[in-house]
């Protein structure tokens, strides 16, 4: 029966000494199948106990049961070099009550879903989770570095659907830095405080588009920062309405490619598309001064 229950285990370091069933939880009693470990200050083996405690992690699910490990922690005397060192486990981290398993697939299934269906999935509290997932995190992820002027817009992740992943980027170097697929705020906000707190405080600006509800998530995730409008967002509004008045107006010549020369910067017009704009513009009044308004708000 044990001899079962340890291939499925499948931890080379320990057996399993007892197994107890309580419902849909299973326990796991583990022992040690070596007496003796290498000291990792002399790199000598001793088999000297000083002490044993036990402590209980969690695991990964046996046949959708709980399972919970009862690991004897030893602690060892090195007569060689007059050390004490508690053993380290290949299989779950000093300190930790997961195992290094367990805590991988909490941090996969976090990242295909959220804390919070996670959270209910697995009978953990929301701190365990987001826990498991910051530690991880941590570990496998870089911090974005000194960030002083941040981009936060919403893309498309395939055109006609309303499907949106967040991008962060940095402004100053003009690299992409993070890629959240959601455009949901509570989600949003819970991947960017992922980054450290001295990260997300050196973070002077944040630029946003107009419509969106980011200031409130920003004002909580980068508390020293000012929000700006992305000008992009700001001249799209006013390209808009620029070309609204463009169908509005009765054209008493027809000419192909009005709405081109007039939604583009005169600046970056050829000669002979300044004088196709200013034959635009001779059609309306009330167009011409759109368009001064649109190159003079450019300008600011």
């Amino acid at each position: 029966m044990n001899f079962l229950i340890e291939e499925l285990v499948n931890l080379p370091q320990v057996r399993v000494e007892n197994v107890v069933r309580e419902g849909q939880v299973i326990f796991l009693k583990l022992g040690f199948k070596d007496d003796e470990i290498v000291c990792p200050h002399c790199g000598k083996k001793t088999g000297e106990l000083n002490q044993i405690r036990t402590v209980m992690v969690r695991d990964l699910p046996i046949s959708g049961q709980l399972v919970y490990l009862n690991i004897p922690r030893r602690q060892f005397y090195c007569k060689h070099c007059q050390k004490y060192f508690t053993e380290e486990l290949d299989f779950v981290e000093s300190g930790r009550r997961f195992t290094k398993r367990y805590e991988e697939y909490i941090y996969d299934r976090v990242i295909a879903s959220s804390v919070e269906s996670v959270r209910k999935e697995e009978d953990l509290s929301w701190d365990q989770v987001n826990g498991i997932h910051q530690h991880l995190y941590d570990l496998k992820k870089k911090s974005w570095g000194q960030v002083k002027r941040l981009g936060l817009d919403e893309i498309a992740k395939r055109k006609g659907h309303k499907d949106f992943a967040t991008v962060a980027s940095d402004l100053d170097q003009g690299k992409l830095i993070e890629v959240i697929d959601s455009h949901q705020q509570d989600e949003i906000a819970e991947i960017l405080m992922q980054q450290p707190l001295k990260v997300r405080e050196a973070v002077e600006e944040v630029s946003v588009d107009m419509w969106g509800g980011f200031p409130k998530l920003i004002k909580k995730v980068f508390p020293n920062a000012k929000i700006s409008i992305d000008r992009f967002h700001v001249m799209k509004a006013v390209n808009d309405n620029l070309d609204k008045i463009r169908k509005q107006t009765r054209f008493k010549v027809k000419i192909r490619g009005a709405k081109w020369v007039l939604l583009k910067n005169r600046e970056d017009l050829s000669n002979e598309q300044i004088e196709k704009l200013d034959l635009v513009l001779r059609q309306s009044k009330k167009l011409q001064k759109a368009y001064q308004l649109k190159e003079r708000f450019r300008e600011i």
